[in-house]
């Protein structure tokens, strides 16, 4: 499904009275794991130039150790937003 297929899909379940909290977090991924590439790069770019008496591996180092962080992060968020016990 493209993202405006899930958009109506996720409203008609709504309207009928479904649980759609898994499907929503499916719809809300759709715009953050593209934009993804594009964070990280903005963030690397600057660790990429970490030449000096550091190194260019320890800028490497950093922007891999960030990325896996934010990938971490992303997950158990996720995980999170689709298990029971955060329910209101």
């Amino acid at each position: 499904m493209n993202f405006l297929q899930l958009d109506r899909y996720i409203r008609d379940l709504q309207r009928s009275g479904f649980d759609t909290v898994k499907l929503k977090v499916q719809l809300y991924r759709k715009f953050s794991v593209p934009l993804l590439a594009l964070i990280m790069a903005m963030i690397a770019v600057p660790f990429a130039f970490l030449v000096g008496n550091r190194g260019a591996m320890t800028g490497i180092g950093v922007s891999i150790a960030i990325a896996v962080a934010y990938w971490e992060s992303e997950r158990c968020s996720r995980r999170s937003a689709t298990s029971t016990c955060f329910r209101p």
